[in-house]
């Protein structure tokens, strides 16, 4: 396939899909899992596993696997957060606490942005269900937000706590409504569009102290992502 057009599909599918989100999981040992009343925000790294499947039918199962990857290493702090997928394409995603989320992929000499403060899908309903599924030992609760454009299940457990306030501009798909309403990152997600079918699930956590660095942007020309 050609390399030029899957970096504009790609690039499309970073517009429909954020996480940025299935093996035993290891907690680090440093990690109290016994209460939450006192815990600050999480800080640290989570690995995902990754399920990524083009439902338009221009990459097949095999070609999504080789240009998205297996896995997304997630590392957040405060109000930031960068998303690494290992995949071919090495996609690289910055949220910095403001309006714009930055998007790089490897071999390409543009960044490539979005606004963070609109959201292109319309919420039509949501509910959350409790001590739905055991992952890994984990147990979670479910959100599930029904779009205009899909379905996205965001499992969750309080432990790993996120403030709401930290994400009050991240309106883009529907972080900012999915803090709000569990106030924790995801365990696992689902998100199921038309054209799209995500999954991701953790599989490593690690408490730790995050140096600033690691949300240094790289210095390139920035162009505006292509719209859905």
């Amino acid at each position: 396939m050609n390399l030029r057009l899957n970096v504009q599909i790609i690039l499309i599918f970073i517009s429909l899909t954020l996480m940025a989100f299935k093996s035993s999981m290891r907690i680090d040992s440093s990690v109290n899992t016994e209460s939450n009343s006192s815990k600050s925000d999480f800080e640290g790294k989570i690995i995902y596993s990754l399920t990524f499947e083009d439902k338009t039918g221009a990459m097949s199962k095999e070609q999504a696997k080789m240009f998205m990857g297996e896995q997304q290493i997630y590392t957040i702090k405060g109000n930031k957060y960068k998303s690494e997928m290992n995949g071919m394409m090495k996609m690289t995603q910055y949220y910095l606490g403001q309006d714009t989320l930055y998007n790089q992929i490897g071999g390409m000499n543009n960044l490539f942005w979005i606004d963070a403060t609109s959201n292109p899908d319309e919420l039509i309903s949501y509910n959350i269900d409790k001590n739905v599924e055991t992952i890994a030992g984990i147990n979670c609760d479910l959100l599930t937000i029904k779009t205009k454009d899909g379905t996205t299940k965001y499992y969750f457990n309080t432990l790993y706590q996120l403030s709401p306030e930290n994400y009050g501009n991240h309106e883009y798909g529907f972080w900012k409504f999915c803090i709000d309403k569990t106030k924790s990152l995801p365990i696992k997600s689902v998100i199921d569009t038309k054209d799209v079918y995500m999954e991701i699930v953790a599989k490593e956590i690690k408490e730790m102290r995050i140096d600033d660095s690691e949300f240094n942007i790289p210095n390139l020309p920035r162009m505006k992502s292509p719209d859905k």
